[in-house]
């Protein structure tokens, strides 16, 4: 739910509050450990980020997006809400270039993909107790300017 409202352009309030004496329950403060374990690895695509043209991917509806600037250049973020995709994660709404970049941040390695009617990032083989096992989100760098306008001509 909290990247579905980030890729809105919305903000979400946690009420985690004290007890009178200031302690907060261990369940809230496995939860806020969880969420910051995410935010260390995937902040990039939470902090300052802003919607893109597409909120929601058509081919994969458990993916949202959100977008920065770096230098000028919009770069997406494919923010994976609820399961990990496994082998080929398949997104129609981005454009790619031959000079596309797809990386899984947390993970060392660019990730391979290809472009036909969709866009097909191979996602790595992850072990269940990975650093990555709190969410996922794929960066996608030189994106073409279609990726905007082709949303844009089907509404």
């Amino acid at each position: 739910m909290w990247l579905q409202v980030v890729s809105c352009g919305g903000n979400l309030l946690l009420n985690i509050a004290p007890t009178f004496d200031g302690f907060i329950m261990p369940v809230f403060q496995h939860l806020l450990a969880e969420i910051g374990s995410f935010m260390s690895t995937n902040g990039e695509a939470i902090y300052g980020s802003t919607p893109w043209t597409v909120q929601n991917d058509t081919s994969s509806p458990n993916v949202w997006y959100t977008q920065q600037e770096n230098d000028g250049v919009p770069v997406v973020y494919a923010c994976i809400t609820d399961h990990w995709p496994g082998v080929i994660l398949e997104l129609s709404a981005p454009v790619a270039t031959n000079s596309t970049r797809v990386q899984l941040l947390g993970y060392p390695e660019t990730l391979k993909w290809s472009y036909g009617q969709t866009m097909k990032i191979l996602m790595p083989n992850l072990a269940p107790d990975s650093q990555l096992r709190h969410g996922w989100v794929v960066k996608l760098e030189m994106l073409s300017i279609q990726s905007q306008s082709k949303m844009e001509d089907n509404e």
